[in-house]
């Protein structure tokens, strides 16, 4: 018997689920790294306001509502392979809705900067992710014959017969779905958890630190272990077993290497020295029915897309233009590529956001300008892309 149990003695598994609150088995193409999970269960108690003829509390005897939330923090890893999901994929469907869409790759028959004509170009939608090399785009239009047109050019020269890799991307839905989180430990007697019917209320993804991050939180039906575990519960007999252990397989993505690109005619910006990134689900749990103890479903609102960034201010051209359309209240398009190596690589792309008046900071050695969160629009469920190549 150990005497502690070490916090690197920590696997994470995620699954969507088919309904909301039932677990399913485990496989091991669930696992997923990660650096923590947080999760929280508090009971809610009334206050007894009866008489009672003394000062001491007597008690609530009967089962109480349970409110349960969690917080998932990892680094960004990549999908490996081209065209193949990454193993965070669960949190990303979850947290915008839309089952991801896969590109298989094709091959460019015409290019002009950036418009191209692919023999699949009829397969893509817009907001779908191309690759190209180590660098991935975003198809913006879908024009006539087979042409899309991207929202930047890439940066190596296009030629007919030339092969576009795949990619996973990952877009918004009016429905969201809801994921079971295993929280597995060393020793086997240790207590395993289980949270399900969770809900990603916010994913948020930092860039330009050791590594890029990203965080889901939110609440979630119920909290399960396997120390209290009864049959039945989460519809299932027995606790879920956790798969043969095997090594995780993801690699996270350096955080100071990739690419933005900003602005209606987009330009390639160089001067970012930290930027976040949120997507605000704003969800409501039906959790105060009569007969209930625990939610039962949720719902999700209005859909919250915003970004912060700082960048140091030059006298150029891109920085007036950054300027003026926060004054001006113009929208600008912005796509961030994390990562510049084939299969390391992930992209977000807002059609549209229109930056906050920046804030000048002059406590360092170079003038600063900060963003305050500047909200995403778009037209039906469209102001976000996230891609994996």
């Amino acid at each position: 018997m150990a005497c502690y149990i070490a916090s690197t003695n920590n696997r994470f598994y995620a699954a969507l689920e088919s309904t909301f609150g039932m677990a399913r088995p485990w496989t091991a193409a669930d696992r997923c790294s990660g650096l923590r999970l947080k999760a929280r269960q508090t009971a809610v108690i009334p206050q007894r306001k009866d008489k009672t003829g003394t000062r001491t509390y007597r008690g609530f005897e009967s089962r109480p509502r349970r409110n349960t939330d969690f917080e998932f923090l990892s680094y960004v890893n990549g999908a490996g392979a081209p065209g193949s999901a990454p193993e965070h994929s669960a949190f990303f469907e979850a947290a915008l809705g839309r089952t991801p869409l896969v590109y298989q790759g094709g091959v460019i028959s015409a290019a002009a900067d950036r418009s191209l004509t692919l023999g699949t170009g009829a397969a893509l939608v817009v907001g779908q992710a191309i690759a190209y090399q180590d660098e991935i785009r975003f198809v913006t239009s879908l024009l006539d014959g087979g042409q899309v047109l991207l929202n930047a050019p890439f940066s190596g020269t296009l030629a007919a017969g030339g092969g576009i890799g795949g990619t996973v991307t990952y877009l918004p839905s009016g429905e969201l779905k809801s994921l079971t989180l295993g929280d597995y430990w060393d020793p086997a007697g240790a207590v395993q958890r289980l949270l399900v019917g969770a809900a990603v209320d916010e994913l948020s993804m930092e860039m330009n630190g050791s590594f890029h991050q990203f965080a889901c939180k939110g609440p979630a039906k119920d909290l399960i272990d396997s120390i209290t575990f009864e049959a039945g519960m989460a519809g299932v007999t027995e606790f879920p077993v956790e798969p043969v252990v095997e090594p995780g397989a993801g690699a996270p993505i350096p955080g100071h290497i990739g690419q933005i690109w900003i602005g209606p005619e987009p330009s390639r910006l160089y001067t970012i020295s930290d930027l976040v990134l949120r997507v605000k689900n704003n969800i409501l749990m039906r959790s105060n029915e009569f007969g209930s103890y625990v939610p039962q479903c949720f719902s999700a609102g209005r859909r919250e897309v915003t970004v912060q960034f700082s960048l140091y201010e030059r006298d150029d051209e891109i920085s007036k233009m950054i300027y003026q359309a926060s004054r001006t209240r113009t929208p600008l398009s912005l796509m961030i590529q994390l990562g510049d190596t084939s299969g390391q690589l992930c992209s977000i792309w807002l059609q549209g956001f229109v930056p906050q008046v920046p804030q000048f900071d002059d406590g360092d050695g170079q003038l600063s300008w900060k963003f305050d969160s500047s909200q995403a629009q778009g037209g039906t469920d469209d102001e976000i892309s996230i891609a994996f190549a």
